[in-house]
C-alpha cells in the first residue's frame, strides 16, 4: 500500500504543479528584472550556471520548463518528487547532494554542460537540507570545472505563502504580481571560494528579499 501510495504520488505531483502553476502564470502580472545580459548570453549560444535559494524551488522552475536546462536535485525521497516533477517540466534532473553523492553528480554536471542541448544548469545553493540562505560551495566547483559564470536569481511573489518549512517554500498565490531578479554574474575564476560563497549569499537574499 505504501509503495503504491508512494507511486501515485510521483506520477500525480508533476501534473498538480503544472496545473496550478499555469493558473498562477495565466492569472498574474510577471515581471524580470536585470535579465538583459543572461538571455543575450544564452541566445547567443553560449552557457551559463544558474544559482537560486531552495526557497524558490515551486517558483523557479515553471518559467525554465522546456529550456534544455539541467537541475541537480538530492537522492532523498523528497528528492525524488522533485526530480519527477521537474523531469516532467523538459528538465535534465541530475541526482546527488553534498551528503549523498555530491561531488559524483557535480562531475557529471560538468560533462553534461558540454552537450548542445544542454543551456544552463541550475543548483538551489542551500540545499537539500540548508542551513536556509547559506551558499555551499558547489556551486563555485560547478562553475570553475566548466569556465561558466554564476548568475544569481530570486523570485518574489507579492501574495505568497511562506511555508513552515526548513527553507520557508514559497507558494505563488493566483491574481499576483510575481518578480524574477537577476543579479550580477560571478566570474568563474575571480577570488576564493568562501569569498564567493559569502558575495552569492549577500547577492542571492537581496534578490530574493529574504526573509
Amino acid at each position: 500500500m505504501k509503495a503504491f501510495s508512494r507511486w501515485t504520488i510521483l506520477k500525480t505531483a508533476p501534473q498538480i504543479y503544472r496545473a496550478y502553476m499555469a493558473l498562477v502564470s495565466l492569472t498574474s502580472v510577471r515581471v524580470y528584472i536585470g535579465f538583459d545580459e543572461l538571455w543575450k548570453r544564452l541566445k547567443g549560444g553560449q552557457k551559463a550556471v544558474v544559482a537560486l535559494l531552495h526557497q524558490s524551488i515551486l517558483l523557479a522552475p515553471y518559467i525554465y520548463r522546456d529550456g534544455g536546462v539541467m537541475a541537480l536535485a538530492s537522492r532523498s525521497r523528497d528528492g525524488e518528487l522533485i526530480a519527477s516533477t521537474m523531469e516532467a517540466l523538459g528538465f535534465i534532473v541530475v541526482r546527488g547532494s553534498t551528503s549523498k553523492g555530491g561531488a559524483e553528480a557535480l562531475r557529471r554536471m560538468v560533462r553534461l554542460l558540454k552537450e548542445d542541448e544542454i543551456r544552463a544548469a541550475a543548483i538551489t545553493v542551500d540545499g537539500p537540507r540548508g542551513p536556509a540562505g547559506k551558499v555551499k560551495p558547489g556551486v563555485v566547483f560547478l562553475a570553475r570545472k566548466s569556465g561558466l559564470p554564476i548568475y544569481p536569481i530570486g523570485c518574489r511573489a507579492r501574495r505568497k505563502v511562506l511555508l513552515n518549512s526548513w527553507d520557508r517554500t514559497l507558494i505563488p498565490l493566483p491574481f499576483n504580481t510575481i518578480e524574477y531578479r537577476c543579479g550580477t554574474p560571478f566570474p568563474p575564476d575571480r577570488g576564493g571560494i568562501d569569498e564567493v560563497c559569502r558575495n552569492l549569499e549577500g547577492q542571492l537574499k537581496e534578490l530574493q528579499g529574504w526573509p
